[in-house]
């Protein structure tokens, strides 16, 4: 969950003084409370659900501090007990595939290892509401050309009301500088010293890959002042025409969660604490209250909130060609190293060792064979030639070309 990558929301008031500022400040905590932080939802697919836990850090500090060995249980009204068990550090994922029924009240549970006992309200599962369709325009936002993703609902005659989206995107990589070929070291001695070199075919092709991505804002709306029972072409992701994720094929998978309007109302606050135009804010609050409650001391702040949501997917595939615009540049820059030779062993000429060259380029990967034979070569930056070093070769099962 995107939400919780604020890193103590008590201290938001600090980054006023903070931006009005122009002197150079180092940043640290004053009045620090370690508050537990709980991502929590519970949704109706029939799946392993997966529980988050850990504690607010320092502004000083670079990672969240995970909770371990903690008791974590989801409770219905009819006794039913869902139990889960720790996957990774703060992550816990329940010990059996389930998926929330309408009617029925459910609550979260969470026990620390030194006893502290935390406990939601009891949340019910909102109204069904079904994505009808994505749909994508060509458009002009702020200035920028780019292609906007629009989300089309149909509530089906429910009393849906409140809504909050994410995305996983996925997109199709082909570098554009590529060999079949892979220059590699052979009868290495003396750290490098003495060293041959062999061409080879690539044990496998390394040339196209697919990367995901995940939405990190906090996208919502609701119905309350629509004329309509249902969300229309309302906007979840708009790409730069210059965006190398739609380079080649991309895929969008929309997931819409209907909210309660308690759950609704948390997460707009915390979107709105976690924009800057709204740091300068004279009425910020400091603390958001959420649903999760200390059992053993009433006086504790919990941040985060156990919600029960409804959910409905919809992927779509595009090219930057169905939108007649140019293709956009690739993800970096690509430099070479032409006339590399393997020969050329000595810095004394004034110019680089290029046999010291190749050995450092071929151990630290930073360079991939691009053409060329003994002894003259010619290198490109590993990313132009090999997607391995930043994607994975591995073909989305939902992949369509």
């Amino acid at each position: 969950m995107e939400v919780f990558k604020i890193k103590n929301l008590v201290l938001i008031v600090l980054a006023v003084f903070l931006f009005s500022c122009t002197e150079e400040y180092e940043i640290k905590t004053e009045n620090f409370e370690s508050l537990l932080v709980v991502e929590a939802t519970l949704t109706d697919e029939l799946k392993v659900q997966e529980i988050k836990l850990s504690k607010t850090y320092r502004l000083e500090s670079d990672e969240p501090t995970e909770v371990n060995n903690a008791q974590v249980v989801i409770e219905t009204d009819e006794g039913i007990e869902y139990s889960f068990s720790q996957a990774n550090p703060g992550v816990y994922r329940s010990n059996e595939v389930f998926a929330a029924q309408a009617g029925i009240n459910y609550t979260l549970r969470v026990t620390l290892s030194d006893g502290a006992i935390y406990t939601s309200t009891q949340e019910v599962l909102p109204p069904l509401s079904e994505i009808e369709s994505l749909s994508t325009s060509f458009e002009m936002i702020d200035g920028k050309q780019g292609i906007q993703v629009y989300v089309n609902g149909n509530n089906g005659g429910s009393d849906a009301t409140y809504f909050k989206y994410d995305y996983e995107e996925t997109y199709k990589i082909v570098v554009p500088y590529y060999s079949g070929l892979d220059l590699i070291l052979t009868n290495v001695s003396g750290n490098g010293t003495s060293y041959e070199l062999e061409l080879v075919p690539k044990p496998e092709d390394v040339k196209t890959c697919y990367s995901t991505k995940k939405s990190t804002d906090i996208i919502q709306t609701s119905l309350i002042d629509s004329q309509n029972n249902s969300v229309t072409q309302f906007p979840v992701r708009f790409i730069d025409v210059e965006d190398s994720t739609i380079r080649e094929r991309y895929s969008i998978l929309v997931r819409q969660n209907v909210q309660s309007v308690e759950a609704y109302n948390f997460y707009k606050i915390l979107k709105e604490l976690g924009t800057i135009d709204n740091i300068f804010a004279n009425n910020q609050p400091g603390f958001i209250q959420g649903n999760i409650t200390s059992i053993s001391n009433a006086e504790e702040n919990v941040i985060g909130f156990f919600q029960v949501t409804s959910v409905s997917t919809k992927r779509i595939f595009f090219d930057y060609s169905d939108f007649g615009i140019q293709q956009p540049q690739y993800f970096f820059d690509c430099n070479f190293q032409e006339d590399v030779d393997y020969n050329d062993n000595t810095g004394l000429d004034g110019d680089r060792n290029d046999f010291n060259f190749i050995y450092t380029i071929l151990t630290n990967g930073s360079y991939s064979y691009f053409d060329g034979q003994f002894p003259i070569y010619t290198f490109v930056g590993v990313q132009c030639g090999d997607c391995t070093s930043f994607s994975s070769t591995a073909i989305p099962e939902f992949w369509e070309d």
